[in-house]
């Protein structure tokens, strides 16, 4: 709802902003003109529930022309019965808003401020409220510092222990360590913390309660680092999510970061992509895996575990009941370890995501687990793309498709199953009521592939989306395709993008998508359209 303030205009929303009981979100997009916000003001004083705040900055507000209209609002909110769940503020509103002693003696008092979303830890510390301040924003959710504020990490490694009332921090230590209490979400990416800084997060981890999600991503960690994060960790009683990806990490860190899972109870997610972990590490998690039933998601894409660490998972994957997701994508596995992991899906019951993209799987590995599809009664997302597998792995996993009932999503980019493999899994979908999705893209399927799947949408109930990119389809496919899509009425995206198909193809399909009122995006991008 909109209401004309003299020349400015207030925008409410809400859910039905007339119920003051009901009202959810409210965004500023004016400059709140004190004279002329009155009004506003009134009608918020009176509201029970307010679950968003958004003062926007920028052209929209210019907090320091009219500092006193957002104290007032903020006294206000302060007088609320219930439910202050998020002050969002971009960065440049942040000192603004936190030099303001009145707005600051509100985050103080307030008993119902749950998620503080700070996007830069410089602007808090800048206000020079110290320990006053950091005690307010105690469930700060986001911390990502600048390159001045780094050091803060590497003077704990020498500093005196942290404790839960510390006294001999400074002013920046204390706000960070302040800003972490209490948070159950902690971003850190690309804060250049490395091994040195890593004592301070083995502390954070000890002595935080709340937390339940850490992200560590791109911080120059390596085995020394994460041996002290993983004595946190075992001390640790509220993490759930612990992201350290695209560090230095190698086996002896994962071998670590694994034996403090033997302890832990509550983690249920590690992401390690892009680290440098082996075989051994590898074999660390296997055997975490035989006794830890907490843990359900387990990314290792783009290491170097081989088939050596693929064997020793698949043969975990035999014990355990409890992990839902195994990413093992860009690891340096064959056909060996690809088999071994065939093997362990046949008696594996909970795994519902698989990730062996970018290894060498070849036709032989496919073979195997499309024999395990047809009895496994789990797995509802495999991801194939750039395995190498040709069109005797495609018939394969043709004939799996005509058994399995659990796979919905099946990614097959970048193979080399041609127009005969296409037409196979055309064939098996033709028998399967469950999948929705099949990237077929980057696999030279042609004409060939491109008529086989259009007969397959004409009758076809389930698949949503047409993933056909990069193919060498030309018009004789395009025009089959649009065929189908005239009668089909439960696909909703399709990419042609990158084919051999001109105006005259493209024409077909758009005269079909004139009956066709269900598809929503349509690619041809990269096709020889003309002008």
């Amino acid at each position: 709802r909109e209401r004309k303030l003299g020349r400015r205009v207030i925008i409410m929303v809400g859910v039905n902003m007339d119920m003051q009981n009901s009202t959810k979100r409210l965004n500023l997009k004016v400059d709140p003109v004190e004279e002329k916000l009155s009004t506003l003001l009134g009608f918020i004083r009176k509201l029970n529930v307010l679950l968003h705040l958004n003062p926007r900055s920028g052209q929209n507000m210019d907090l320091s022309d009219d500092t006193n209209a957002m104290a007032t609002s903020l006294q206000i909110l302060n007088d609320l019965k219930t439910g202050l769940v998020n002050l969002e503020n971009r960065k440049e509103d942040i000192k603004d808003i936190f030099t303001k002693t009145t707005v600051t003696e509100f985050l103080q008092d307030s008993n119902i401020l749950c998620n503080a979303s700070i996007s830069d830890l410089r602007c808090v510390l800048e206000v020079k409220f110290g320990p006053k301040i950091s005690t307010a924003l105690h469930r700060v959710s986001g911390l990502h510092l600048k390159e001045s504020e780094r050091d803060i990490f590497l003077r704990r490694k020498t500093g005196p222990k942290l404790e839960r009332n510390p006294t001999e921090l400074d002013d920046e230590e204390f706000s960070f360590y302040r800003a972490t209490q209490g948070s159950t979400k902690v971003e850190l990416e690309e804060n250049g913390i490395g091994d040195d800084g890593s004592a301070f997060i083995q502390e954070i981890l000890e002595i935080n309660n709340s937390i339940t999600k850490l992200y560590l991503g791109e911080n120059d960690i390596g085995n020394e680092g994460i041996v002290e994060i993983a004595d946190g960790l075992k001390k640790n009683r509220s993490l759930l999510k612990l992201s350290l990806g695209d560090n230095e990490i190698g086996d002896d860190g994962a071998v670590s970061l694994a034996e403090a899972l033997f302890v832990n109870r509550t983690v249920v997610q590690v992401d390690l992509y892009r680290n440098h972990v082996g075989h051994m590490g590898a074999k660390a998690f296997a055997q975490t895996l035989k006794v830890n039933q907490r843990l359900r998601k387990l990314l290792l894409y783009e290491n170097q575990i081989g088939d050596e660490g693929a064997l020793a998972l698949a043969e975990a994957l035999k014990f355990n009941k409890t992990i839902e997701e195994l990413n093992l994508g860009s690891n340096q596995i064959t056909r060996r370890g690809s088999v071994a992991i065939a093997n362990a899906l046949r008696l594996n019951s909970s795994l519902v995501k698989m990730d062996l993209a970018s290894n060498h799987v070849e036709d032989q590995g496919g073979v195997a687990i499309s024999e395990a599809l047809k009895t496994n009664s789990s797995l509802n997302k495999l991801e194939f793309s750039w395995a190498q597998i040709g069109t005797a792995g495609a018939v394969a996993i043709a004939e799996s498709l005509k058994l399995n009932r659990s796979l919905i999503k099946l990614y097959l980019y970048g193979n080399q199953i041609g127009g005969h493999g296409a037409a196979a899994i055309a064939e098996g979908l033709g028998m399967n009521r469950k999948i929705t999705s099949v990237n077929f893209g980057n696999n030279g399927i042609g004409n060939e592939g491109a008529i086989a799947i259009a007969k397959l949408l004409k009758v076809n109930e389930t698949v949503t989306a047409v993933e056909l990119e990069e193919n060498a389809i030309e018009n004789l496919g395009a025009e089959a395709l649009a065929e189908a899509f005239s009668v089909n009425t439960v696909v909703t995206t399709v990419n042609l993008g990158n084919n051999q198909i001109t105006h005259e193809g493209a024409l077909k399909i758009s005269k079909a998508l004139k009956s066709n009122t269900v598809i929503t995006e349509v690619n041809l991008q990269g096709n020889q359209l003309g002008d």
